[in-house]
């Protein structure tokens, strides 16, 4: 498929929200951004770049954003197509941004969030653990929303409230509008809640998988198999940085293998037995998890907290008690006897993470 990541495939699904998941360095933000860069240039529409947090837009706008710009540049500048070139040439304009320069500016930058392109301003880098502000603000003429390594390197509860941040910033941004939304992300680890409310959880290399709903297809999502781009693996695995993460063993990003934490037969799979619920139990931030006991007592089943339940409602840490969430220290030794001897099975990675956070089981 060539050297980098080809969005002709998932763009071809035409769905409004498209994930894209595989190793670092392949190329997704870059071919992201530039969708956005050259939507604006010939039409005047604009793209929201979506990071993980506020330190991240600081970074991306130092020296007026050249680091986000970089790319860009070299590629208009040594790789693009004469068609490229001549469609985007308002970016490398030389008189243009001499003029620019002598003003303080620079033709192609970002300040305080907004990004310019060409003079005019593009799109907007927000961070979505900074939702909350976004609701005060107006987003027009939106045509891409991009959201960048949705998947967190590092997970712990407030991982767990992610997909809430996400649905949260999209309809503060998109609203009514008609947008596509890019979801991108290093092929880090399947237990991340936002795959799993998108359910593509269990994506496997090379796989393509469309989610729809009544009104028809909305999500599609991909792994990307390494094997797909053989030429960048290979110039990849031969350069410093890949040599480095080989001999360090610390390639699990560009080997697509995944460690959820979950041991075979850990999962409750596609079949389920018949269960009886018991309880709920709470945790730090309002997480909980359900235990529900199979029927012939061999196993218990530890699932996501779903309905209305108010009455079952227990904590095994004294300071999450609550009028409806009883102070029960057992439950702990219960729950721990079970794991220990490997009785327990778990809905989702997610809950697996939500009970060993809550039963403070080392991470």
């Amino acid at each position: 498929m060539g050297m980098y990541y080809n969005y002709r495939e998932i763009d071809g699904y035409q769905t409004p929200i498209r994930v894209i998941l595989s190793r670092r360095g392949l190329g997704k933000t870059f071919g992201a951004v530039m969708k956005g860069v050259k939507k604006h240039v010939a039409t005047g529409k604009r793209f929201v770049y979506v990071v993980e947090t506020e330190e991240m837009i600081d970074e991306l706008s130092q020296n007026r954003g050249e680091k986000f710009f970089a790319a860009i540049m070299d590629y208009l500048e040594n790789k693009a197509s004469a068609r490229e070139r001549k469609l985007l040439a308002p970016l490398i304009d030389e008189e243009t941004e001499a003029a620019e320069v002598t003003e303080g500016e620079t033709l192609n930058h970002i300040r305080g969030g907004v990004i310019k392109v060409a003079g005019n301003t593009a799109g907007y880098i927000v961070a979505f653990n900074s939702f909350a502000k976004l609701k005060r603000n107006n987003f027009r003429d939106v045509a891409y929303i991009i959201i960048d390594e949705f998947i967190p390197e590092t997970i712990d509860i407030r991982s767990l409230k992610n997909a809430y941040k996400i649905v949260s910033l999209v309809q503060s941004i998109a609203r009514l509008q008609n947008v596509v939304i890019y979801m991108l992300a290093n092929s880090i680890r399947v237990n991340d809640i936002v795959l799993e409310r998108l359910h593509l959880a269990n994506l496997k290399p090379g796989e393509i998988r469309v989610i729809k709903d009544k009104y028809g297809p909305l999500v599609v999502g991909q792994m990307v198999n390494n094997a797909d781009y053989a030429e960048f693996d290979a110039e990849a695995n031969k350069s410093v940085a890949g040599r480095l993460a080989a001999l360090m063993q610390e390639d699990n990003l560009e080997r697509n293998e995944f460690n959820t934490g979950l041991k075979p037969g850990m999962l409750i799979g596609d079949h389920p037995k018949q269960s009886s619920f018991v309880a709920c139990i709470v945790g730090i931030n309002g997480e909980s998890f359900r235990i529900h006991v199979t029927k012939d007592l061999g196993e218990t089943y530890i699932l996501e907290d779903y309905g209305k339940n108010i009455r079952s409602r227990f904590c095994i840490d004294q300071k999450f008690a609550t009028p409806n969430v009883f102070y029960r220290p057992e439950y702990r030794e219960y729950l721990l006897a079970k794991y220990e001897k490997g009785r327990i099975r778990f809905d989702t990675p997610s809950t697996f993470m939500r009970f060993k956070m809550i039963l403070r089981l080392e991470a």
